[in-house]
């Protein structure tokens, strides 16, 4: 399955090393592992992590800057900041978890998988104090941990002017929503009414299942 990962990667420009891959599976096994006794990722079988969790998380890799401090919000069992830091390792990465057990996997995840320049921090995003890193964050990721209008609200002040806001849509439709229906474009004009542009915006499909996702890129301080 991680052979087609490298293929599926390759069609969005997505380039993954030999070694890059054996991390990957380390981390695969370390995840089925602990997800017997901590519910990490939900259904923990392979097929279904490599496409649904590996594949997404990667996705957003070649917009991103080579250097930089990564913010990822309510990292869970290390989506998408794990894969994310094996792909480009000369980002670092702050993992924010509150809850014990899965902060605890994550730990062991980035010292079993010896990721120099990842650190996991036991709290929410609501608790991180203003100017916790001095100059703000490069880049702030956040997946299936909130609805994203309220990430703006919460998480703008923590990102550098300038910085990159990678946002994880699930099933957000392109085009205009009615009602209650959830759209890219209603999304887009509250994001720039909080001062950011999109850079770049992922709609796709995930392979084999077919499911419709989405992944905002944003810059904050392109507002207007």
């Amino acid at each position: 399955m991680l052979n087609k990962l490298r293929a599926w990667l390759k069609s969005f420009h997505v380039e993954i090393s030999d070694t890059q891959l054996q991390l990957l599976g380390a981390y695969l096994d370390l995840i089925v592992l602990w997800n017997k006794k901590v519910n990490l990722v939900g259904a923990a079988q392979p097929d279904r992590i490599v496409e649904e969790l590996f594949f997404d998380s990667l996705l957003p890799a070649r917009y991103l800057p080579p250097e930089g401090m990564v913010l990822d919000i309510g990292s869970g069992g290390g989506i998408p900041a794990i894969p994310l830091k094996i792909l480009i390792p000369t980002l670092d990465f702050l993992l924010l978890e509150p809850k014990r057990k899965k902060s605890n996997f994550l730990k062991e995840a980035i010292r079993a998988l010896k990721l120099d320049g990842a650190k996991v921090l036991r709290t929410r995003i609501e608790e991180l104090p203003q100017g916790f890193q001095k100059e703000g964050f490069h880049i702030i990721t956040a997946r299936a941990v909130m609805e994203p209008e309220r990430i703006l609200d919460i998480a703008t002040d923590h990102l550098a002017d300038g910085g990159t806001m990678v946002l994880f849509l699930g099933g957000m439709e392109a085009g205009k929503g009615t009602g209650k229906k959830r759209s890219f474009e209603n999304f887009k004009e509250l994001a720039r009414s909080k001062g950011f542009k999109e850079e770049k915006l992922i709609f796709y499909k995930l392979p084999t299942r077919g499911t419709k996702r989405a992944i905002a890129i944003m810059k904050k301080g392109g507002g207007g």
